[in-house]
């Protein structure tokens, strides 16, 4: 590893890389991807959050679609879980489309 101070050499018995799908370090140490056929994709954003909003890590079904939103003080860290392959239809339905979908969801995502 480079440092500051010139390269360093860290020696250990277990590396867990969670640098996610297009890992590096997976490609470095040249191991292989297995598809093991998970159906979903999860599309990570922030969306902001109110003061009065709840405090607690939420998870909202409904009209078959699941949303996450997981609370980081000033704003939610949510993911929208949809079936594998279809960020490209997400993507074409447009912000506005997406936006619907989430109030569809978790409507005090709309309050004033």
């Amino acid at each position: 590893m480079q440092t500051p101070n010139g390269p360093v050499e860290i020696e250990v018995g277990l590396t867990i890389a969670c640098d996610g799908s297009y890992s590096t370090v997976r490609q470095a140490a040249g191991l292989e991807v297995m598809d093991i056929g998970v159906p979903i994709d999860v599309l990570w954003f922030r969306i902001s959050r109110r003061p009065e909003d709840s405090y607690q890590t939420l998870g909202r079904i409904d009209y078959g679609k699941m949303l996450i939103l997981i609370n980081r003080e000033e704003y939610f860290q949510a993911g929208l879980i949809v079936r594998k392959g279809t960020f490209d239809e997400v993507t074409a339905a447009g912000l506005p489309a997406f936006r619907q979908s989430l109030l569809q969801i978790a409507p005090f995502l709309g309050a004033a």
